[in-house]
């Protein structure tokens, strides 16, 4: 596993480890990765003291049996200085050229400066990395657009094995009808715009807190992007926007769903935690849906979504875990993490809690699928009772 950390007072965007269209079993070990702002005033053992987080990041490259800290020196952190630290930055920890080291992709979405016209790039040579700046246009049409939410989703979306970039804008003009993409030659990005009818059906929809979801929904190697919304008015009640990536453009569609109606009978503005991944290991993403306030049955089982390549069967997988949520509190805070945990090339849930009361203070709750339910059971760890020593 590889911890990399940015000393920055901005928002870091990392990306999450089930949002990759990667089969269960296949090169997790490459994808495990996390980006994470550090506090003012941290240093790494051996790290220059004083102002050296303009120059370098902080890393954390595992041996299998522990960490070794270093710091490797890049260009980005000063890019971010000079576009305005307080700026609105996504950081992804991801391969953008292949080769199986993980790479630094940052967007600036407002950022002064060069920030409208490229992306800063850390290529890793698995000792250091070598800094770049790839032109694309995705940063200039976020500008165009105005105000608006912006999502930038990485995958790979033309199957090359390189991860690419593709967005999605609540903004003015074209963003109504497209997705802005940048994919990875290896050496730089190629701009594109992917007609897709989800960013109208979001429009019509009005205020949904609508979760955009990525996987491989099909099966085909190459990422597509899922759409679910718990309070979207119309259609949204009834299915799911489906973008099945061709490798050149996304072919649009809605795949009937029981999950938005689920969502709306325990409460469309309860706390709804959406997943991607492959929960039966037949190398299509799969959507299961956990709550930890949701009202009637979610406090019982989770809402799945199985995907057959051309749809969804809807169905409930029963397990204690929610129960255990409200018995923690249902206002604590619950991270749903997904990983092979029983090496059955399924992916499963492991959910951990920094202040929920009990039990959650000595273990983890894990749901390992079967392919067709989940059989639960609570694993002792001491994470969690660091975490509530180290302060909430």
């Amino acid at each position: 596993m590889l911890t990399i950390t940015l000393g920055l007072a901005a928002r870091l965007a990392s990306m999450p480890i089930d949002g990759l269209a990667r089969r269960w079993g296949a090169e997790e070990k490459d994808i495990e990765q996390e980006v994470r702002p550090t506090p003012a005033g941290d240093q790494l053992p051996g790290a220059p003291t004083g102002g050296g987080w303009r120059d370098w990041v902080g890393m954390e490259i595992s041996t299998g049996t522990g960490f070794a800290s270093g710091v490797w020196r890049a260009s980005t952190p000063l890019h971010m200085r000079n576009g305005g630290a307080l700026s609105d930055y996504r950081v992804f920890a991801v391969d953008v050229n292949g080769d199986k080291k993980t790479d630094i992709v940052t967007i600036g979405v407002n950022a002064a400066g060069g920030w409208a016209d490229w992306a800063a790039v850390e290529l890793s040579t698995g000792t250091g990395f070598t800094s770049q700046v790839w032109p694309l246009r995705l940063p200039k049409h976020i500008r165009n657009g105005g105000f608006g939410r912006y999502e930038v989703l990485p995958g790979d979306f033309n199957g090359d094995g390189r991860i690419d970039l593709a967005a999605f804008g609540g903004g003015a003009g074209g963003w109504k009808d497209w997705y802005a993409v940048a994919l990875s030659t290896g050496t730089g990005f190629v701009s594109a715009e992917w007609p897709s009818t989800t960013p109208q059906h979001v429009r019509n929809g009005g205020v949904g807190g609508y979760r955009f979801l990525v996987g491989d929904y099909n099966g085909d190697g190459k990422s597509d992007i899922a759409t679910v919304s718990p309070l979207g008015s119309g259609g949204w009640k009834d299915w799911i926007s489906v973008d099945l990536s061709t490798g050149a453009g996304f072919s649009s569609g809605l795949w009937p769903a029981a999950t938005p109606t689920h969502m709306r009978n325990g409460g469309a503005l309860a706390d709804y935690r959406v997943v991607a991944a492959d929960l039966n290991g037949d190398g299509r993403t799969d959507l299961v849906t956990v709550s930890p306030n949701g009202g009637g049955g979610w406090a019982s089982w989770y809402a799945v979504e199985l995907s057959s390549g051309t749809g969804f069967r809807s169905t409930m997988w029963a397990t204690p875990t929610p129960g255990h949520m409200r018995n923690g509190g249902s206002g604590a805070t619950y991270r749903v993490l997904v990983g092979d945990s029983d090496g059955n090339r399924r992916a499963d849930l492991i959910t951990i809690s920094a202040n929920a009361a009990g039990g959650w203070r000595d273990w983890f709750a894990v749901d390992s699928s079967s392919g067709a339910s989940f059989a639960t059971g609570i694993r002792r760890a001491a994470t969690p009772l660091h975490m509530r020593n180290g302060g909430q």
